[in-house]
């Protein structure tokens, strides 16, 4: 497809500190995918309704416009959001953070698959440059499992169907 083999990696290259206003941030690219992220916070929560004795995530996903060919829909980047906020909440020790929020902005520059992957390692490596206590650095992957069926053969004199993979 991109001319990796089967069982080759993307190529990865990933960079933190790359804003300078954020209080940590990470750029990573896998292959021709390329993400920003930046951490702001943590930060007191607004709003007294929000008040938690652990910390909060606002995570929030973005495909830039240029980022696809095709137009992605505000459905995709919803389940990202939340996907990764899920992600996080596991890693980060949310305890520590009492009654503060961390904003997380996720930019997905450019869309070439292993979307979701490359968004979760960029926090990771954002929050670790923001200097957020972690219980471990998340990561991910994307598995494609293809299964090849070589050949068929119909055997003309029986009724059996043999197949070989």
């Amino acid at each position: 497809m991109d001319g990796r083999k089967a069982d080759e990696i993307r190529p990865t290259f990933a960079q933190v500190g790359v804003i300078a206003e954020a209080a940590g941030s990470a750029y990573i690219e896998m292959m021709k995918t390329k993400v920003i992220c930046a951490i702001y916070g943590p930060s007191e929560s607004g709003k007294r309704s929000e008040f938690s004795m652990e910390g909060k995530i606002k995570c929030s996903v973005k495909f830039a416009p240029f980022s696809s060919r095709q137009r992605v829909d505000t459905a995709q980047e919803s389940e990202f959001t939340l996907t990764i906020t899920q992600a996080l909440e596991r890693a980060v020790c949310l305890d520590k953070l009492a009654k503060v929020k961390l904003d997380i902005n996720i930019t997905i520059l450019d869309s070439d698959g292993s979307e979701l992957a490359a968004s979760i390692m960029c926090c990771s490596l954002a929050l670790s440059c923001a200097g957020v206590e972690m219980l471990d650095l998340p990561v991910a992957c994307t598995v494609v499992s293809v299964r090849l069926f070589m050949s068929t053969f119909y055997s003309l004199n029986s009724v059996n169907v043999e197949r070989t993979t």
